[in-house]
């Protein structure tokens, strides 16, 4: 984790709701379904994880956020951007 992420870890601390579901969660139980999910033929661009779309998607129903809002609010909101991991913002 770099500097950034593990700053705004400690800022936002252990009592907030995404990182609590964070905790709970075994989200690597997941994996295999999203990649089967989501089909992707290997060629063109990598693309995001599947992991990391699916918490993108998860946030976006918790908090009633059209695409373009949550889009938005990844780039500014600490929690989002811990919850969804360093990959999105790599």
């Amino acid at each position: 984790m770099d500097l950034f992420l593990r700053e705004a870890t400690d800022r936002i601390g252990a009592e907030d709701a995404l990182a609590k579901i964070d905790a709970l969660m075994d989200w690597r139980s997941f994996s295999p379904i999203l990649k089967r999910g989501l089909g992707r033929s290997g060629f063109g661009p990598r693309g995001y994880d599947a992991l990391v779309l699916f918490k993108c998607l998860l946030i976006g129903q918790w908090h009633g956020l059209s695409d373009p809002k949550l889009e938005r609010a990844l780039k500014v909101r600490l929690d989002f951007m811990i919850f969804c991991g360093p990959d999105l913002h790599a």
